[in-house]
């Protein structure tokens, strides 16, 4: 079997608008045969704009699996149906008066592989008569990379472009279903210091993250071989831990992240992935140094008391989580 089969693809947008024009995108892909026939297609408007990616995962999240626990029969939203189901998120990020569509719809650098695909109908080679986007390529490569894993959440930002000169290679997932795995790349320290960097222990656990760390933190954690791991904005999830993701949208303030509380008028929490929610999962970080924000780059940032709230719970729901990191080998981001 070459690439994975979806059950769903979700994609977030920042409003209505977007989120009906990327849909009909990627219907078009499916039509086509890129994407499974089976695949439910979904693009979720995030509650607010500029929401965070993190605010932006759990809205998409529960909104997947709200159809997911529908379509299977079930009164009420269970998270159980995640431990069959593989989903991909695509967070779209930010669009600009330049450039609408934002990096997903960008033409790629290059074109994606016209090698069949078990995820469609081995039509692929259509691609190659048109201008292939940053979307195609990152999906080709998440068929791929997601080929050996269990059922699970991967959540892939379509900000990053992987560059890889030779054929990518499905991961080895045999020993990820409980826990999370960061996929991560291999940069200059010059590079990563403007990115999210990241120290990866010998055991393979990401012990910290960090973005836009300072120079004298990035030569701490510079490799022998002078460089530096650095996050490629793709994460793959578990299905215990998505599920534990799922449920925290019924406490607040957490609740003000998705759509569920904003219609209950509570305000908008605006969460990142990495630097929130993925941060306390991290091996290194203490509770008061991750509710405090202490733990982002740069001067000590003082968290409101709703956000030492919202960390406060997020810390005691994922802090005893591991977070692994799998290196994508000839590979960098742009």
């Amino acid at each position: 079997m070459e690439g994975a089969r979806w059950t769903a693809i979700v994609c977030t947008c920042q409003n209505r608008e977007s989120a009906n024009a990327f849909r009909k995108e990627l219907q078009i892909r499916q039509k086509k045969g890129i994407i499974c026939s089976g695949a439910v297609i979904m693009a979720v408007d995030d509650p607010k704009p500029n929401i965070g990616s993190g605010s932006a995962t759990l809205n998409a999240l529960i909104s997947v699996t709200e159809y997911l626990a529908a379509r299977g029969g079930h009164k009420v939203v269970t998270a159980e149906v995640l431990y069959n189901a593989r989903i991909l998120i695509l967070l779209l990020g930010a669009t600009f008066p330049f450039s609408p569509c934002g990096h997903a719809f960008m033409p790629a650098p290059d074109k994606a592989s016209s090698s069949p695909s078990s995820e469609g109908t081995g039509d692929n080679q259509q691609l190659d008569a048109e201008v292939t986007m940053n979307i195609d390529r990152l999906m080709e490569n998440m068929m791929k990379l997601s080929e050996n894993s269990p059922p699970g959440l991967w959540i892939a930002s379509t900000d990053m472009i992987l560059h890889h000169p030779h054929p990518i290679k499905p991961l080895d997932m045999s020993d990820m279903k409980d826990c999370v795995c960061a996929l991560t790349v291999k940069t200059t320290p010059q590079y990563a210091m403007k990115h999210g960097a990241c120290k990866i222990s010998e055991s393979g656990e990401v012990s910290r993250i960090l973005h836009m760390a300072s120079e004298e933190v990035i030569k701490s954690w510079t490799k022998a071989d002078g460089t530096c791991d650095m996050l490629a904005g793709i994460v793959y999830v578990g299905p215990s831990v998505a599920k534990s993701m799922v449920y925290i949208h019924t406490v607040p303030p957490l609740d003000a992240c998705t759509y569920f509380g904003l219609d209950n008028g509570a305000q908008p929490l605006s969460l990142s992935l990495f630097f929130d929610i993925l941060l306390c999962m991290t091996a290194d970080i203490e509770e008061e140094e991750f509710v405090s924000g202490q733990s982002r780059a740069g001067p000590a940032q003082q968290s409101s008391a709703i956000m030492r709230r919202a960390r406060t719970h997020l810390w005691n729901t994922f802090s005893g989580t591991k977070m692994r990191a799998a290196r994508l080998p000839q590979t960098c981001c742009c």
